[in-house]
């Protein structure tokens, strides 16, 4: 597993990160870098903490994305291609640039120039993150828009479970999950701690995957689909709660 630490757009960015994974600190970026980060991350639930630290003056509006999964690195170790991303986060999400004064406000506290974004993510199942095949039971987990999401879901299939989702669309493979007759999907959502970052639903979606000979392609025929992060609230404290029971931080 591997983290990639990049910039938005190229020029210098307003907003410094620094990804501390399970208690260990990666070091603060402003630039394009990637690390090996599978001995920091276990099997089950991690803690990741997004540390962003804002520049007292930028002329131009940029920030930082991270993306965590597997890689492969090329033999001179100098570039790194990603399979797929399981986990996104961009630091901007939790802050405002303002062109006038030529600097980020963090929208939790206008006067502070550092944040801390925490996350709760579970790693299991990746032999579910696999290519498409005719006939594949498949469990579709799709954000509404294309902006950074303060709300991660938690997934298991009959008691087993899988890669949390954060801030990136998966398909998974779950046939080997699955046994006759009745079968059982529970999703748990949670808010990110310290997050104001504008709500983006997330829905779950069961299907049968088609192959298509005529476009080379595959489509999925839905089974059940269900719109799961609705359920989770603000409170008076900006902290993501149950709708139905507000002692609860999931859903």
């Amino acid at each position: 597993m591997f983290i990639i630490v990049d910039r938005k757009y190229s020029w210098e960015p307003g907003l410094q990160i620094e990804p501390i994974i399970n208690g260990t600190s990666l070091g603060q970026f402003s630039s394009k870098t990637f690390k090996n980060v599978g001995q920091l991350l276990k099997k089950g639930e991690n803690t990741i903490e997004f540390r962003t630290t804002a520049m007292q003056k930028t002329p131009e509006d940029n920030a930082m994305i991270i993306s965590i999964g597997p890689a492969k690195v090329d033999a001179g170790g100098d570039s790194i291609q990603m399979d797929r991303v399981l986990w996104s986060y961009g630091n901007d999400s939790d802050w405002k640039y303002i062109k006038s004064d030529e600097k980020f406000v963090y929208k939790m506290n206008p006067n502070a120039l550092e944040s801390k974004v925490i996350a709760k993510l579970m790693i299991d199942g990746l032999q579910c993150e696999t290519s498409l095949g005719h006939g594949d039971i498949v469990l579709e987990a799709k954000y509404d828009y294309s902006w950074w999401s303060p709300k991660t879901a938690s997934v298991y299939v009959n008691g087993q479970p899988l890669s949390s989702v954060m801030n990136t669309n998966h398909t998974m493979v779950i046939n080997s999950m699955l046994r006759p007759g009745i079968n059982e999907i529970k999703v748990i959502c949670r808010g990110v701690d310290n997050s104001l970052a504008e709500d983006n639903e997330l829905t779950f979606t069961v299907g049968k995957c088609k192959f298509n000979p005529s476009n080379d392609s595959y489509s999925m025929t839905p089974i059940d689909s269900r719109k799961v992060s609705d359920g989770l609230i603000r409170n008076d404290d900006n902290e993501f709660v149950s709708k139905e029971n507000p002692n609860l931080d999931y859903y």
